[in-house]
């Protein structure tokens, strides 16, 4: 899923940087959820799928998924909960879905011209 191939449709000319993020936050794994963001104290993740969509943050899929939480996660808040467990769980559904996934991403990076807010992009380098 985060072959260079299967990102052009999405991102165009920039589907390899596109690989590069995917590659490195998921490794491809449409179902995984991240090893470092979760919430404190009750250690639920916060990012997940292909691209590692912060729910917390988010909307994905008309789904009002930063209501599910009691504070988005952020680099300095990790101070957050689950509020509404039934949404954080279609949440993640939405969000393990890749296609769903990948739109989001493209939306978030501005069509992959801003990577910024990936991590990933400590180890890729590409626009901010």
């Amino acid at each position: 899923p985060c072959s260079v191939e299967n990102l052009t449709p999405y991102f165009g000319d920039k589907a390899k940087q596109a690989a590069g993020i995917c590659s490195n936050e998921s490794g491809g794994n449409t179902n995984i959820s991240s090893g470092s963001d979760k919430c404190q104290p009750g250690k639920e993740s916060v990012s997940w799928g292909l691209f590692q969509i912060n729910l917390s943050a988010h909307k994905i899929n008309g789904l009002n998924c930063p209501s599910a939480f009691s504070a988005p996660y952020t680099g300095s808040n990790h101070n957050c909960t689950i509020t509404n467990s039934s949404l954080y769980q279609q949440c993640i559904e939405a969000a393990k879905n890749p296609e769903i996934n990948i739109k989001k991403a493209v939306e978030l990076s501005q069509n992959g011209n801003h990577w910024g807010q990936w991590g990933a992009n400590k180890s890729c380098g590409y626009t901010p």
